[in-house]
């Protein structure tokens, strides 16, 4: 279960934050996602309708279920 948490976290980043031009020409940081939405870099998911992923490429959904593994996975080691 460790293993699975690991490669959870080495997860790779498909998206990323970088400054983007707007309109007016000043330069704003922008959270992009795999699809290249633009969004506010202190959004944690992507909200354009149908994409809802992370810098991860995770659905809010997914992300909630790796959470919830990691919460049991730590419960059953403060069994040991």
């Amino acid at each position: 279960m460790n293993l699975i948490l690991d490669g959870l976290n080495a997860m790779p980043n498909t998206g990323k934050i970088e400054m983007v031009k707007s309109l007016l020409g000043s330069p704003k940081e922008k959270f992009i996602c795999e699809k290249n939405h633009q969004n506010d870099p202190i959004d944690e998911v992507c909200y354009t309708e149908g994409c809802k992923r992370n810098i991860k490429g995770l659905r809010k959904t997914e992300v909630s279920k790796i959470s919830e593994f990691k919460l049991k996975v730590e419960a059953l080691g403060l069994l040991d």
